[in-house]
């Protein structure tokens, strides 16, 4: 309603004050108008008919607030003339005291309001069933009558604040349950479907351990929807429908996008947050309206809600994630070369969701590409995990091209890669996820020392775009009894957050062979080897294990692999091109060096082989020259004996 059309609401208030008034003075209700004034008044209520007409029919449709009204109410003529009666008089103070005295009791009323639309005894009856049904004007929230009372003519009505100002065409203002109000900003170029998100055509529910992540996905919607972010405290009336149904009507009728987490309390009872989610989805349904919700995601979605939501595990987002996220807030907040900004400085970083908003503060501060220690140490503090010393973020990032293994090991390895960029795929939207409990990747490589099991971890980190973590397994296991279990609980459960890759290197003193129980100790370190089974089981993370002794593994673990990767020692081409790759350039190469004779006569892996490179590299920057064979040869031998072989000088 346009303030141009307010005037004519106006007058239909009028018109429909007067035919009352007369009907009540012919009725004996209330003493009737003078004779004087009856002409005058007759001529207005005669004109309650086509002014009602002209209020609905004028009703803006299609966008704006008053459009979603119209839509929600079926474009019922009858409901949006009763809407603009209980509107009116609170947009004109003389026509609020006409009706005051109209009204013996004070105050509006269901019935008043009803006799104020229509002199028609059963048309007041049918249109009060359809007030109070599901798509009515009560049942919609957009008047609210007493609880106590209920759907009765002696009811008193209330229109609600966000209604008023639709009609006047104001700002809608947000409601108490708004914690922030993020502003629309400039619309990114990341396309929510990028991420694997649906289309925002329902309720979105996001699930996992944490909701720090939801804000920064909701920012992305939101903006792509052309309305602000309402960040809001989730209801906890008596009336939980009532109240859920309020906050979703002024954010639909705000063009707002509500982001609610249902577990502030970061433990409430799982009943609870059933009907808080139950309560929103009705809500969402009732008035065709975009909610996002987070829960956490050890509590299911009930069946009967099933259908009527989407549901988006922050754990099964696509690899690349957060880094995508990061560039769509920097283009938000109107950043002009944010694409270049996140190229550059966030996406060698693989942040995960949660680092997200860290480091776009970190950029508007001035501090992201500040390379002082204190800028420096700042960033590592908002990449670190909320792990302590359990683990240790291996920073190398390195592509395919670093790795030198058989076709077929690199053939594997590449599969990883694919079972995590494309899950979305086959377990969603194929529905392959119901067959599994986890969805997750377990991992083993297996191999002799130094054959490049490690680096292997860090290439598939960085393809996918996430961080690799190694599990420091001195801190994890603890003498304590239950301590251990409680380390991996929290490792397995800020992996998933941080869609981290979790490495444990030298597995078999973890993931080693249950035991006869003899004793105490058998039974304690078997319960671990349980529980760690368990963990794994339903892992939807990354977990990449080696061991030199694959005989140490327990059976069960073996059984939950997906993939089981062996590194065998180089063969001599192999160890020529380790040689080539870890010497520098052929300008500081002799002439005389023969790589192929030193990958023939020295039977290295991959890390011994890079040992004695760098050892070749300093005897012959003592020596003042290039590297020659004899310092490749001396080196070679050195690291040989280190090994603990026996070697012919």
């Amino acid at each position: 309603m346009t303030a141009a059309r307010v005037p004519e609401l106006l007058a239909f208030g009028r018109a429909a004050a007067a035919r009352l008034w007369l009907r009540l003075g012919d009725e004996g209700h209330l003493a009737g108008p003078a004779a004087a004034d009856r002409p005058a008044l007759a001529a207005r209520a005669a004109e309650v008919p086509s002014l009602a007409a002209a209020v609905a029919a004028r009703w803006p449709r299609g966008g704006g607030a008053l459009g979603r009204i119209a839509a929600w109410l079926d474009g019922d003529a009858d409901q949006l003339a009763l809407l603009a009666l209980a509107t009116a008089p609170l947009l004109d103070g003389a026509l609020a005291r006409s009706l005051d005295a109209l009204a013996p009791r004070g105050g509006l009323t269901l019935g008043f309001l009803l006799d104020l639309a229509h002199a028609d005894l059963d048309a007041r009856l049918a249109l009060a069933a359809r007030v109070g049904g599901d798509r009515g004007l009560v049942g919609l929230g957009l008047l609210e009558l007493d609880a106590a009372t209920g759907l009765a003519a002696t009811a008193p009505v209330r229109v609600p604040a966000a209604v008023v100002a639709a009609v006047r065409g104001a700002p809608i203002p947000a409601p108490p349950a708004v914690i922030d109000a993020a502003p629309i900003g400039h619309p990114p170029t990341l396309d929510p479907r990028e991420l694997g998100v649906p289309a925002l055509d329902r309720p979105l529910l996001v699930v996992g351990p944490s909701p720090w992540s939801l804000y920064t996905l909701g920012r992305v919607l939101a903006a792509r929807g052309g309305g602000p972010l309402w960040t809001c405290a989730a209801p906890t009336d008596a009336n939980l429908e009532q109240a859920w149904n309020r906050l979703v009507r002024d954010a639909a009728l705000a063009g707002a996008l509500p982001a609610i987490d249902l577990a502030p309390e970061r433990e409430p009872d799982p009943q609870v947050i059933a009907r808080r989610l139950g309560a929103a989805v009705r809500a969402a349904v009732r008035l065709d309206a975009r909610v996002l919700l987070y829960a956490p995601d050890e509590d299911p979605v009930p069946t009967p809600l099933a259908q009527a939501l989407s549901v988006v595990s922050m754990l099964a987002l696509a690899p690349g994630t957060g880094t995508r996220l990061a560039q769509a807030r920097l283009e938000q907040d109107g950043v002009a070369d944010a694409a270049a900004i996140t190229a550059r400085a966030i996406a060698p970083l693989a942040p995960a969701l949660g680092q997200v908003e860290a480091l776009v503060d970190a950029h508007h501060r001035g501090t992201l590409e500040d390379p002082s220690p204190a800028a420096q140490a700042a960033i590592a503090d908002a990449l670190r995990p909320r792990l302590g010393n359990l683990v240790e973020r291996v920073g190398r990032r390195v592509g395919w091209d670093a790795l030198i293994l058989p076709k077929d090991t690199t053939t594997r390895l590449r599969e990883m890669v694919l079972y995590r960029r494309h899950a979305e795929q086959v377990y969603r939207r194929w529905g392959l996820g119901q067959h599994v409990t986890g969805e997750g990747i377990a991992a083993l490589f297996s191999g002799p020392p130094g054959t490049g099991k490690t680096l292997a971890a860090s290439v598939i980190a960085t393809e996918l775009g996430i961080a690799l973590y190694r599990v420091d397994l001195s801190q994890i296991v603890s003498k304590w009894v239950g301590e251990t279990e409680k380390n991996l609980a929290r490792l397995f459960a800020e992996a998933r957050h941080g869609h981290a890759v979790l490495l444990f290197d030298e597995a078999d003193s973890l993931f080693g062979k249950r035991t006869e129980v003899k004793s105490a100790n058998d039974r304690y370190a078997n319960l671990e080897v349980n529980f760690l089974l368990q963990k794994l089981d339903h892992f939807d993370g990354i977990a990449i294990l080696t061991t030199n002794a694959l005989v140490g593994i327990d059976e069960a673990f073996l059984r939950r692999l997906q993939f089981r990767v062996d590194f065998d020692a180089p063969d001599a081409d192999a160890r020529a091109a380790l040689w080539r790759r870890h010497l520098p350039a052929a300008e500081h190469l002799a002439g005389d060096v023969d790589l192929d004779d030193i990958a023939e006569r020295w039977e290295f892996s991959g890390g011994n082989i890079r040992n004695a490179a760098i050892r070749a590299a300093f005897l012959a920057a003592e020596d003042g020259g290039p590297i020659h064979h004899h310092h490749l040869r001396q080196a070679s031998t050195i690291e040989s004996e280190e090994l603990g072989r026996v070697v012919k000088r």
